[in-house]
Order: structure tokens, then C-alpha cells, then sequence
């Protein structure tokens, strides 16, 4: 009987706090856009890959830099001989040992560049521009996480609003069904006026189902973008108005070659290849070093004991290497970094023109979209009139069942068309402002569907 009533507090506590979870989940605020891309640059890999490659190129510019300092080494090494290393002098008469047979040595050599013919300012000039564009790319990828984001946000409204219009055309072609079948009856309609209507119900509910799927496969693509589980049911504010953009497409233009990321980062690497020349350069100059050395020699571990000669000594030295000829190695590779030095000039100019492009087709979406929302929406609002005077005129035997299912049709078309404007602003707008390398920096003006 205890283990009756214990199992039974256990159920009722399960449905309780299950009850509780899903209330909270239920209270859970809609995602705003804002929220939406803070959580995607946050959690998004694409991110987390360009923050570590930053974190490498500063690991670089470190390993480049320390090369202006001086190199410390040392070494030790124990020799064992088979014999007492001895020397017969004027060669004859009596050996005479010169150095013990067990032999340990321990050195400390200090080496400091003092020219390399602009080898190692040119390596961490280098290294410093490639963390530089290694901060550009990053800052590229931001702008397209933000321009993912919002593109699958504006997706994701599209396609709930499309379900509402299924929704609203199933009811009222629910409705209509009714009539039909009242109609026919009584004898007032044909079978087939009748069997029009109940065509028209099942395709509408086919397409709710395609609208359904498609809801749930745009609520999936932002979860990916938000590196979220993409099953979960994220809910999203609704966005029903807009405000027209302000901009002209010269200023635009100017904007996006001085701001873009990709267009900063290719400007940096062009300075890489110039260094890269100089290093290259290099070669044809002597590299200077000042090296100091201490060591000790003995016939102890410690090499502190030598019968035979000072055990400890230190020297100091400048050394100078200069290669003279190389069989023209050095100028074939100045040639090739000269070469692919241009070859990127051109593949500069080359993208720059593809951002002009990319700006300007952005633009004209903007204004085809802008346009388009004033024209859909004047659309939507004489499909609704239609659609309601040819449903009183049915029922009032003035009008056919194929007028009202014609006048259904437009109104869906219409609806869809407005809610495709709508979001296609807001979605080109957002294309506009990756293209000039921007967040939402583009003046505001007047609702294009006032």
C-alpha cells in the first residue's frame, strides 16, 4: 500500500514539473533581430574558427619579433678516448700527455643579429600585417553572420505569414465548400461546380502542408545560424512595417571600396607582397652577427679540473656571411614575388569592380522591392474587396462557384506577393549593407507601404 501511494506521488510529481517546464517554455519571449545576431556572433563556429586564426597570427607576429633579440644556446658533450691523447715533440723522444682521456665540456654561446639586410624587419612587417588581416577577415565573417541571420530571420517571417495565408484560404474556401454543397442541394449549382469546390479545399490543404514544412525548414536554417539545436522551436518578433532607405548609389558605392573587409584585408596583403620583395632583397646583403661565448673544459662532470690547459675561457666575435653567387637563385625569386606582386593588383581591381557590381544589383533589389511593396499592397486590398463582394454575390446567386474560387486565387497571389515585397526589402536592405562592409547604417526615411 506505501509503495502504491509512493509511485503515485512520483507521477503526480513528474506531470507537475513537466507542467511547469512547459509553461516555462511557453513564457519564453519571442527572439528579437537584435538578439538574434548578438547569440549568432557569440555562437557561431564560422566566428570561433576566424578568432583562433587571429589568436595564430599574433603567435606569429611574437615568433618575429623575438628574432631582434639575442639567441642564447648551450651545450655539453663527454668524450671518452681509448687511450691518453699524448705528442712526441720535434718527433722524437718521450711522450708527453697533453689532455686527459676522459674529457667533459660545457659551453654558453650568445648570438645577436646586428644586419640581415632587412630579412627580419621585413619577416615581422610581415607578421604584423598578416594579424591585421587576419582582424579584417574576422570582421568580414561578422558581416556575414549578420547578413545570414537576417536573411533566415526574414525567411523564417515570410514563411509564417505564407502559412497564415494557407490558413486563411483554407477557411475560406471551407466556407465556400458549404455554400457549394447547400447550393447543390437544393439544385441550384451543378455537380461539378460542387466538385470544383472541394478540389480547390484539397489543394489548399496540400499547400498548407508545403507551407508548413517550409516554416519549419526556415526555423531550422536560423538555429543553424544561431548554433543552436536546429529542432528547437525558436519563436521570432514580428516585423509587419519597414522604413524606406535614404542613400544614393555613388556615396554607396564610395562607402563600400573604403569600408569593405575583403577590400582592407587584399589592401593589406598587397603590403605583404612588398615586404616579401624586400625579404627576398635580402639575399644580396651580408648578415652581421656579434656572438659571445663562455665554456669550460675538464676531466670532471662539472669540466671544472684540467691539468692540461685553462679550464674556462671566453671569447667575443663578429661574424659576416655573404653569398656571391648563387647562380642567379636571388633574382629569380625578387622576379617571382615582383610578379606575384602585380598579379594581385590586378586581382584587386578585378574585386573591386565585383563589389561595385554587387552594390549596385543590391541598389536596384532595394528599389524594385521599395516599389513593389506600395503596388502589392494596393494589390492585396482590391483582392479582399473582390473577393468579398464575388462571395455575397454567390450567395446571392450573381456570381459563379469558379469566380469565387478565381477571386480566392488572387487574394492568395496578392497576399503573397506583398509578404514576398515586404521581407524582399527587408532582405535587400540587408544585402545593401554587407555589400558597403556595414551594419544598419543607412538612413531611414518614410514606410514604403504607408
Amino acid at each position: 500500500m506505501k509503495t502504491d501511494r509512493l509511485f503515485i506521488f512520483i507521477v503526480i510529481g513528474l506531470l507537475v514539473v513537466g507542467a511547469v517546464s512547459t509553461a516555462a517554455r511557453a513564457e519564453e519571449p519571442a527572439l528579437s533581430l537584435s538578439r538574434a545576431i548578438q547569440m549568432a556572433i557569440e555562437n557561431n563556429p564560422a566566428l570561433g574558427e576566424s578568432t583562433e586564426n587571429e589568436k595564430g597570427a599574433e603567435y606569429a607576429r611574437q615568433s618575429a619579433k623575438a628574432e631582434f633579440f639575442p639567441t642564447l644556446s648551450a651545450d655539453y658533450a663527454f668524450t671518452a678516448l681509448a687511450d691518453d691523447p699524448y705528442m712526441i715533440p720535434g718527433g722524437q723522444g718521450a711522450r708527453s700527455q697533453i689532455a686527459h682521456d676522459n674529457q667533459y665540456h660545457w659551453g654558453l654561446t650568445l648570438v645577436q643579429p646586428l644586419f640581415t639586410g632587412h630579412a627580419i624587419s621585413s619577416r615581422y612587417e610581415i607578421a604584423k600585417l598578416n594579424l591585421a588581416i587576419k582582424e579584417k577577415e574576422k570582421a568580414q565573417t561578422e558581416l556575414d553572420i549578420v547578413r545570414g541571420v537576417k536573411s533566415a530571420y526574414y525567411r523564417l517571417l515570410l514563411n509564417q505569414k505564407l502559412l497564415v495565408v494557407a490558413d486563411e484560404a483554407i477557411e475560406t474556401l471551407t466556407s465556400h465548400e458549404k455554400d457549394a454543397q447547400l447550393f447543390f442541394d437544393h439544385g441550384i449549382i451543378r455537380r461539378n461546380d460542387l466538385l470544383r469546390a472541394n478540389v480547390a479545399l484539397a489543394d489548399a490543404i496540400q499547400s498548407r502542408e508545403r507551407s508548413r514544412a517550409d516554416v519549419d525548414a526556415a526555423r531550422a536554417d536560423l538555429n543553424r545560424w544561431l548554433a543552436t539545436d536546429i529542432n528547437a522551436g525558436t519563436r521570432i518578433e514580428a516585423i509587419d512595417d519597414v522604413a524606406c532607405a535614404d542613400c544614393d548609389l555613388g556615396s554607396l558605392i564610395e562607402r563600400g571600396l573604403k569600408n569593405r573587409p575583403q577590400l582592407q584585408a587584399m589592401a593589406l596583403a598587397r603590403e605583404t607582397l612588398e615586404n616579401t620583395i624586400k625579404l627576398e632583397k635580402s639575399a644580396y646583403y651580408p648578415e652581421v652577427a656579434a656572438v659571445g661565448a663562455y665554456w669550460q673544459d675538464g676531466d670532471s662532470p662539472a669540466a671544472n679540473d684540467n691539468d692540461y690547459g685553462n679550464d674556462h675561457n671566453a671569447s667575443f666575435s663578429l661574424q659576416a656571411t655573404w653569398t656571391l653567387f648563387d647562380a642567379n637563385k636571388t633574382r629569380s625569386r625578387v622576379s617571382q614575388a615582383k610578379s606575384a606582386k602585380k598579379a594581385y593588383d590586378a586581382r584587386i581591381r578585378n574585386t573591386e569592380d565585383l563589389v561595385r557590381l554587387e552594390i549596385k544589383r543590391a541598389y536596384l533589389d532595394l528599389g524594385v522591392a521599395e516599389n513593389n511593396i506600395q503596388t502589392a499592397k494596393v494589390a492585396f486590398s482590391q483582392a479582399e474587396e473582390n473577393l468579398r463582394i464575388t462571395r455575397l454575390g454567390y450567395r446571392r446567386e450573381a456570381a459563379t462557384s469558379t469566380e469565387v474560387l478565381d477571386a480566392r486565387t488572387d487574394l492568395t497571389q496578392a497576399e503573397t506577393n506583398y509578404y514576398q515585397a515586404l521581407y524582399g526589402y527587408l532582405d535587400a536592405l540587408a544585402a545593401l549593407e554587407r555589400a558597403i562592409g556595414q551594419g544598419p547604417a543607412i538612413e531611414q526615411g518614410p514606410n514604403p507601404a504607408s
